[in-house]
């Protein structure tokens, strides 16, 4: 399907996806994207830039003052993509929906990264996504993010970045003897790129909840019965995680905490487990990431404490 020279993609049918995407809005705009900021249009102390086109024009020069006129043909090269509620490349969708962004670190020693939009896949489907904002004040080797939609747990799943658009920021610019800009003139060619960063995954989870019961007491040699029920989001709310498997864990004190049972919920999410208790422990339940199937989010129960007499 790609024609790969590099980095750089020049296939028509991923060129003509992000295309239309712009002429028919698909593109998502954010007025104000998390964290947006602008960065400088060149640093004001002067930047001496790097790996620029080879020859460097030295004009008006006097006694006193010249400048250094380059030229910028390169590529912005992405270093890594994901799509996220926030922090990590792993989040959680609430019934309500949440919002959801692409998130992208890039490159460009020269001139700076001027733009970058990105497509975005879920378990393997690909969908049109949008432009990102900067969001350090670092043209060169920067962050950049942008707001895809509010998304509902049933959106839940495995996401990559399979391809995106990048523009350097300047085709030329002068900068003066101290480094510092003069004039430029904006950058064309956006070319489409792809990288390692294609096929790294990103997870959105549907939220999931859990309850817990215990007793507060019991004989020594007896087993306490630990219940609770175990559910996960959807766009309607919350329904019974059948099936799917917690950890009841103890312990004793600041003692580390350890798995003595894992039980499967049953049709209507309920669980129950009898464990073995010699001392007064505290008791919680714990239900792993599930990065498949229904693709349901981490969680950890109240803590109950149970004495052994």
């Amino acid at each position: 399907m790609f024609n790969v020279s590099g980095t750089a993609v020049t296939s028509r049918r991923a060129r003509l996806a992000l295309a239309a995407s712009a002429t028919v809005g698909a593109f998502v705009f954010a007025a104000t994207p998390v964290g947006a900021v602008t960065p400088p249009q060149w640093p004001t102390a002067g930047r001496l830039p790097v790996a620029c086109d080879p020859a460097v024009v030295y004009t008006n020069v006097t006694s006193s003052s010249w400048t250094y006129e380059f030229t910028d043909s390169a590529v912005p090269t992405i270093t890594s993509a994901r799509i996220s509620t926030g922090a990590g490349n792993v989040g959680v969708l609430a019934p309500g929906g949440t919002n959801v962004y692409a998130y992208a670190t890039a490159t460009e020693s020269c001139s700076g990264v001027g733009t970058i939009a990105v497509n975005y896949a879920r378990n393997g489907s690909i969908n049109n996504g949008p432009f990102l904002t900067n969001t350090t004040t670092d043209a060169f080797a920067g962050s950049w993010s942008g707001f895809i939609a509010k998304m509902q747990p049933d959106l839940a799943g495995a996401y990559t970045v399979p391809i995106a658009r990048v523009q350097r920021r300047y085709d030329a610019f002068t900068l003066d003897q101290g480094f510092r800009l003069t004039n430029s003139t904006a950058g064309t060619g956006p070319v489409l790129v792809v990288g390692p960063w294609a096929v790294s995954r990103s997870y959105l989870l549907r939220q999931t909840t859990v309850t817990v019961a215990a007793p507060t007491s019991i004989k020594r040699g007896k087993l306490a019965t630990v219940t609770g029920v175990l559910k996960y989001a959807t766009n309607a709310g919350y329904v019974a995680d059948a099936g799917e498997k917690v950890m009841v864990q103890t312990r004793v004190g600041a003692g580390a905490w350890k798995t003595v049972a894992t039980v499967a919920a049953n049709s209507t999410g309920a669980y129950s487990a009898r464990v073995a208790l010699s001392k007064t422990s505290q008791v919680r339940v714990v239900h792993a990431a599930v990065f498949s199937g229904r693709f349901t989010a981490p969680v950890t129960s109240a803590v109950k404490t149970v004495k052994v007499a």
